[in-house]
């Protein structure tokens, strides 16, 4: 028996060629079939797909939680009611290699998935970009802000055929709440149902409400104020430890913006001008599709054109 195996990697072609007693599989990126000796076809699956149906049974199975607005859990009343399905809690398997094929993942190229928003799945970098300022002439304003023209040039960093499986979406830009005392639900209402400022760009930032809602459950009832490392933040796999930026602005002041506390809570303590860590996020087309992976740190999932 005769067995060869060869790897060709491109920047645009990943072609898998396995030759065994003359059967041949062929794989490429740039197709949307496997195909078995030219007799059967396997259809790729698409990466949504794969995360709902693999990993969703019920509410908190692999941290994964169907936001349909009821539930037989603890604060299912507090879900955000838009049929999203969001991760939760201390450390899912939701990671993501983007823009790399290397066989190990680079740290520089991991990301993990928020969650499935209309069938698109939405991704925050692992690392920090660096730090910026959200704002350094302080009006608080997203459309002439130094954090939209940071991840514009963030976007242009991949190479085409990456930045072709990124997609652009409409964001809610215009902030949320007055203050920061309010459970993950009630920023949910300000922020997203009753934000009517757009803007459609590729790459943004989380929202204070992807920061909530990747606590557990039990927390969601909680102010993000009150948040904080030994309580909340231990069952929030988003928190990053250090102060970083979110796309909220802080609608009553010219000079706020909603921001992580290194310590976990969630407020508008910092002027814009400041430079703080920025960690970037962006949504994968509806036609991206799953090639591997188990989602973990070591084995994160791949996907393909």
């Amino acid at each position: 028996m005769r067995k060869e195996v060869i790897k060709l990697k491109t920047r645009y072609l990943i072609m898998v060629l396995i030759t065994i007693l003359g059967i041949s599989i062929g794989y490429s990126s740039l197709n949307t079939e496997l195909r078995v000796s030219g007799e059967a076809t396997i259809k790729k699956q698409n990466f949504a797909s794969y995360l709902i149906t693999d990993l969703y049974e019920n509410d908190g199975k692999n941290n994964l939680y169907y936001h349909d607005g009821t539930g037989n859990y603890i604060n299912a009343n507090y879900e955000a009611a838009d049929y999203s399905y969001r991760f939760s809690g201390a450390n899912p398997n939701n990671f993501v290699c983007f823009g790399s094929n290397e066989e190990i993942c680079p740290l520089n190229n991991l990301y993990r998935i928020i969650g499935i928003f209309n069938g698109q799945v939405k991704l925050i970098k692992y690392t920090t970009y660096g730090n910026y300022a959200w704002d350094t002439n302080r009006e608080n304003i997203w459309f002439t802000s130094d954090i939209k023209t940071s991840l514009e040039n963030y976007y242009f960093l991949f190479d085409s055929y990456w930045q072709n499986l990124i997609d652009v979406v409409t964001w809610k830009v215009g902030g949320t709440y007055g203050t920061d005392k309010y459970n993950v639900k009630d920023y949910f209402q300000s922020e997203i149902v009753e934000n009517d400022v757009y803007d459609e760009f590729y790459v943004g930032l989380m929202y204070v409400t992807d920061y909530g809602y990747a606590s557990s459950p039990e927390n969601w009832n909680t102010a993000l104020i009150d948040y904080n490392v030994d309580l909340n933040v231990k069952n929030n796999w988003l928190y990053f430890g250090a102060y970083e930026w979110t796309i909220s602005r802080f609608v009553d002041s010219n000079d706020f913006v909603f921001g992580v506390n290194a310590s976990g809570y969630v407020s508008y303590g910092g002027t814009i001008s400041i430079e703080v860590d920025v960690r970037p996020c962006f949504y994968l087309k509806k036609d991206v599709s799953y090639l591997g992976g188990n989602g973990t740190k070591e084995n994160p999932y791949r996907v393909v054109n």
